[in-house]
């Protein structure tokens, strides 16, 4: 039975002024739209009613009524596939005793608990049973606490048991998979920083930069609600005080910075978009010095066009990448409040297509006039220069009081380190190994890929390796390493058992098609069993015998609603099949787990992200939406590069350069990130009929962006020549510091002997590095794995690197140790006398207070180049300065 609140009671008591303890508060208008939404969900997910709906026996209070129905109103499709009403009902039972017991609860209004303190959902994780784990946790820690206090207590508790580390993005850990691991990327980390707050009743959001202006990165932390106002802190990075964090810096240079409601909610902050499931708040304001504009869109006879898409987009990953969408008013007209910098400007109506640059600080309204013309013709060459906010002043915090602030930070290291002490060590994978005559090697690194996981694959090995070893190994060695940290062993079990492995398949086909059960960007789930149980053996015979048969099946039966699954989480396949609606990459992902299941080589190309299988030993194209089998036409592209210089490198995509092809009335960016076929030059590749676009970008000093789009078709049968040039750096906008002598004459303390060591004594002709870090922190992670990248280059080149920190920034979870990979020539010392204080006084440009900074020293005692604060590619510049500018001439 679906919970049918008592809405209009609910309203009479709230109109009436008489309230109950049990009751949440939500105007009468409030209530009806929550009724509906609610009721349209039931519709939706008819296919899991029972599953979703059924609370005959639960004896659900008021409140608890209201708030199942508040997440179920806003509940996208992987959240009604993925889980169980269960799982709601404990989610907001917790949520209502954190409201209930910890001392803040009474004073949260409840529009701001239903918003930021209940929802399950953070952003694109999947959700898992966190907030009880967290609350039975944390409760006793802050019951005593001010909501102030408790918020800072709950970040510091976070990073005892989380710190940065990059990971895959192709999804989002969950809260307790982040724990187990003991780190993961800025997404991640907001996102179990959030959920650990909501945990006990404290409103929070996470902040994100879609994309930075300056750099190829994105970036996500927190705010936390404390009496009617929203304060910042990094996600596990704990700081005395709210408002403070190292991004604040970088964020000051940001065209956007946002957060995703659950739901729809009225606020005094800019809306950008709301759409059936979320409201979408620009809160960018809080951050950078920013401006209105205004977008107007009209036709050729210059009638305002309603309703027409207009998306912002930034060059980042070069490609120009969406960072707000929003549709036209009646007027024509779209508002949005953006940074000092320039956009770019992509406008959809029907089946015509616009784009234009919008320079933002000359600009009050940009006119855009759409036609059968305004696209973009093959043959045409753009380019633009993108220019990016400079930095701006931010708060200073030097009166902040710090004491103990160090010490405690060292405790949260210390208690992080004692569980990972826990995780299995070489000896112990050593003697398993042994003990199951297995390859020692490959056993060692799968339990260390595997962190806190390493039980299960210890489990799912000893279960496993007497049956069949290979496939056992394989199984663990095709997945990723997140998945490994990750996955329960029911699922492992699963895909071991029931993946049919013909004699006639290839191995490498089976490896990679039929038993690996990751598909695209799913969290991977135990399908195989459900799948083979569900249809029955005369369905299994027909699509083993003719795939056409299983793509007319998920025409017809599975329903495609991209929109109601708005925050892009897949739906498990399981799920799909019970609930019959899907978003387009849940159905293709449905679609390959049934072929995998019953033995028949399938995949998503991980190119343009399509469904194909392999028919007579060629990977064939499916549409299941148009209930088609076969390969589009198809004309092959040859790129080349023309390289202006004898040492210049080649492109890479994703970072000089990429593909584009027009479908749906945008431009979407082709993915070769998991191919090596774009690695060298000249390149031939096959490509769908149609009209494309490459794009290259050259990221200037400054941050600005010089961009170059050409244009071009793909015609059947025909080849098509293109030559990637990556547009050129004028002198004027090279602003590299050039010639700055430097004194060399300084003293410094080895990291492992704290012996003093002469800074000069570690120059030479071929020049030095020098880089200051702060080792906890994401940026200077960034440039220690950029060092690690460019390992061998920077070993051709004679010099030496000298890497420097504070004393007081060396915490219990940094060590050189930690990094094998550094250049050869890598040196770790101590600046305790304050020299990059003094440089910061003497070199225009270098701000000491924004880690890392680097400076790359000529044969002449020279400063070249220098860099300060967080960067993507600063280890690139650096290379590309001791390659030409160290020597003596």
């Amino acid at each position: 039975m679906f919970i049918r609140v008592s809405i209009l009671l609910i309203c009479t008591l709230i109109i009436s002024g008489c309230q109950t303890h049990d009751t949440l508060t939500v105007d009468k208008k409030k209530a009806l739209e929550i009724k509906q939404k609610s009721e349209e969900t039931q519709n939706l997910a008819s296919g899991r009613k029972d599953k979703l709906f059924n609370f005959e026996n639960e004896n659900l209070s008021h409140s608890e009524k209201q708030a199942l129905d508040f997440l179920y109103a806003w509940m996208p499709l992987s959240d009604l596939s993925n889980h169980t009403g269960d799982f709601y009902l404990q989610n907001v039972r917790y949520a209502l005793k954190a409201k209930n017991t910890l001392p803040w609860g009474k004073n949260i209004p409840d529009k701001i608990f239903l918003h930021y303190v209940l929802p399950h959902r953070v952003n694109n994780e999947y959700t898992d049973t966190s907030r009880v784990v967290f609350y039975n946790e944390l409760k006793d820690r802050v019951k005593n606490l001010s909501l102030k206090e408790a918020a800072l207590e709950v970040n510091h508790w976070c990073q005892e048991k989380v710190i940065y580390h990059s990971t895959d993005e192709y999804r989002t850990s969950a809260p307790l998979s982040t724990v187990k691991t003991a780190y993961g990327r800025c997404g991640e980390q907001s996102t179990f920083t959030v959920a650990a707050m909501r945990s006990v009743g404290i409103p929070a959001r996470q902040i994100y930069t879609p994309r930075w202006a300056h750099t190829n990165d994105n970036h996500a932390w927190v705010e936390v609600w404390i009496d009617g106002n929203w304060y910042f802190m990094g996600a596990c990075e704990p700081e005395p005080e709210l408002n403070m964090g190292w991004f604040e810096s970088p964020a000051t240079r940001a065209m956007l910075t946002h957060h995703r409601t659950y739901g729809h909610i009225s606020t005094s902050e800019e809306i950008v978009t709301k759409n059936r499931y979320y409201t979408e708040i620009n809160t960018l304001e809080h951050y950078a010095p920013t401006k209105t504009i205004w977008v107007k869109v009209q036709d050729e006879d210059q009638t305002p066009l309603k309703d027409a898409v207009v998306n912002f987009q930034l060059p980042n990953f070069a490609e120009f990448y969406n960072i707000a969408s929003i549709r036209t008013n009646n007027d024509g007209i779209i508002e949005f409040t953006t940074g000092l910098g320039d956009l770019m400007v992509q406008v959809i109506h029907n089946q015509q297509y616009a784009w234009e640059k919008l320079p933002v600080p000359e600009t009050d309204t940009l006119l855009v006039t759409v036609s059968n013309n305004s696209m973009p013709a093959a043959g045409t060459l753009r380019e633009f220069l993108i220019n990016t906010p400079q930095p701006s002043s931010t708060e200073d915090h030097s009166n902040v009081d710090r004491t103990g602030h160090a010490q405690r930070l060292k405790q949260g290291d210390s208690i992080r380190n004692a569980y990972v002490s826990t995780f299995i060590d070489s000896l112990t994978s050593l003697k398993i190994s042994n003990d199951l005559e297995i390859d020692p090697t490959q056993t060692i690194t799968l339990f260390k890929q595997s962190r806190g996981n390493w039980d299960i694959i210890k489990q799912f090995l000893e279960y496993a390796v007497p049956i069949d070893k290979q496939k056992a190994l394989t199984l663990l060695s095709v997945i990723s390493d997140k998945d490994r940290r990750d996955t329960p062993l029911e699922v492992f079990t699963d895909h071991f058992d029931h993946s049919i492995n013909e004699e006639n398949i290839d191995p490498k086909i089976f490896r990679s098609y039929i038993l690996n059960p990751r598909i695209a960007n799913e969290k991977i789930s135990a399908y195989k069993a459900f799948i083979r149980d569900y249809f029955d053996d005369q369905f299994k015979t027909k699509i083993q015998s003719d795939v056409s048969v299983l793509v007319a099946w998920i025409h017809h039966n599975i329903e495609v609603r991209d929109s109601a699954n708005a925050w892009g989480v897949p739906q498990l396949p399981s799920g799909v099949l019970e609930l019959k609606v899907a978003d387009t990459n849940s159905r293709n992902i449905l679609f390959v787990a049934i072929a995998r299941s019953f033995g028949i080589p399938s995949r998503i190309n991980l190119i343009d992200k399509e469904p194909q299988v392999l028919l007579n030993n060629k990977w064939t194209d499916v549409d299941p939406d148009n209930n088609k089998v076969g390969n589009s036409p198809k004309g092959v592209l040859r790129l080349t590069f023309d390289a202006p210089q004898e040492n210049t490198s080649l492109p890479e995509y994703f970072k000089d350069f990429t593909l584009n092809r027009f479908e749906k009335n945008q431009f979407k960016t082709l993915d070769f990130s998991n191919t090596d076929v774009l690695n060298k030059f000249p390149a031939s590749i096959q490509l769908d009929e149609g009209l494309y676009s490459l794009v290259t970008v050259r990221r200037l000093p400054n941050g600005s962006s010089k961009t170059r789009r050409l244009f071009f078709e793909i015609k059947a049968e025909q080849n098509q020549e293109i030559t990637i040039k990556i547009p050129e750096e004028s002198e004027n906008e090279n602003t590299l510091v050039r010639e700055i002598p430097i004194n060399l004459n300084q003293y410094v303390k080895s990291w492992d002997t704290s012996e003093e060591i002469n800074v000069q004594s570690l120059h030479s002709e071929s020049g030095l590095v020098l880089i200051w870090i702060d080792p906890a922190r994401e940026p200077s992670k960034h440039l220690l794995n950029d060092l690690i990248r460019l390992r061998s280059n920077f070993n051709n080149w004679n010099g030496n690197i000298l890497l420097l920190t504070d004393h007081d920034k060396i915490t219990p979870a940094f060590s050189p140790g930690e990094y094998p990979g550094l250049p050869t020539r890598t040196v770790f010392a101590t600046d305790d006398s304050g020299w990059l204080s003094k440089l910061n006084q003497d070199v225009k440009g270098i701000r000491k207070n924004e880690l890392p900074v680097a400076l790359v020293i000529n044969g002449e005692k020279e400063i070249i180049y220098h860099s300060s604060g967080y960067r993507i590619g600063i280890g690139d510049d650096v290379l590309n300065q001791v390659v030409t500018g160290c020597a003596i001439p």
